[in-house]
């Protein structure tokens, strides 16, 4: 590159920090104009197409990676992005935290084109609008902060594991039956626990005086008898649900060895939305 051509480079990339947006757009068409990229050009568009406050200087960015494509064979624009949640900083795919602001980035894999096939039938075509959403966390990061508490950072991912209409609908049934589960578990446990607890605090009970209350006492004992019977039920529902499936459908608990969600789970992650103790 000519020493000439590589000022018109280092002035375009002075203008785009300019106070005035009249000068960061035009900086940023010329620099789409150039056919010439590195990494600080790349970075700069980038950067500029993400975060600048001006709508018509962002899209002139976007617009000139968009014509640079056509002449770089390099990655530095052709990598995919992960966008922060937080602030709208660009990262790099690999990255587990946005560098701007440091919030943990939000994965999302689509089907690809390899996962046309219904996961669960392998017969039909999949949808999008019919996909299993999957959400994990991973690369959990524990720092030490002042006055002793600590601070957690957790990369989030979610996976859409593909699924036909056909298959979405046969796996509502457990679902439901599952929910209704819980329902009814939740019942027999309240109920049981009311045939046991109110005698105890009748004043008539064996001529004894009423007994006093513990109230967190009562709150723990009320959440086992509900959450106990509400499980084992739920479970008993579902499973029940399953049986009655379609043959050649398999469950929906088969989205675990869906092969991006397999490989998630082989690099330590695990499913939810954020690590166990987290509010």
């Amino acid at each position: 590159m000519s020493t000439n051509y590589s000022a018109k480079v280092e002035n375009f990339l002075t203008d785009l920090s300019s106070s005035e947006a009249y000068i960061r757009k035009t900086a940023a068409e010329e620099l789409g104009k150039l056919g010439y990229i590195d990494h600080r050009v790349a970075t700069a568009l980038k950067m500029t197409a993400a975060t600048d406050p001006n709508k018509y200087v962002r899209e002139a960015a976007q617009a000139s990676i968009e014509a640079l494509l056509t002449h770089d064979n390099h990655g530095d624009l052709r990598e995919s992005a992960i966008t922060c949640s937080n602030c709208g900083t660009k990262n790099r795919a690999s990255a587990k935290f946005c560098g701007a602001c440091g919030t943990q980035l939000h994965v999302v894999q689509e089907i690809s084109s390899s996962a046309k096939a219904c996961w669960f039938c392998d017969s039909l075509s999949a949808t999008t609008s019919s996909a299993l959403e999957v959400k994990l966390f991973g690369n959990v990061v524990y720092t030490p902060t002042q006055g002793g508490r600590t601070r957690i950072q957790w990369q989030k991912a979610t996976i859409l594991v593909s699924r036909c209409a056909k298959c979405k609908a046969a796996h509502e049934t457990p679902e439901n039956w599952k929910m209704l589960g819980y329902v009814v578990g939740a019942v027999i446990g309240i109920s049981a626990l009311a045939i046991l607890l109110i005698p105890l605090f009748s004043s008539g009970y064996r001529g004894a005086a009423p007994l006093r209350v513990n109230i967190w006492g009562v709150i723990l004992i009320l959440a086992l008898a509900i959450a106990g019977p509400a499980f084992v039920v739920g479970k008993i529902a579902e499973a029940l649900g399953n049986a009655r499936l379609p043959k050649g459908i398999q469950p929906q608990a088969n989205y675990k060895t869906f092969p991006a969600v397999e490989q998630l789970k082989s690099q330590g992650w695990e499913i939810g939305e954020k690590p166990s103790g987290v509010r």
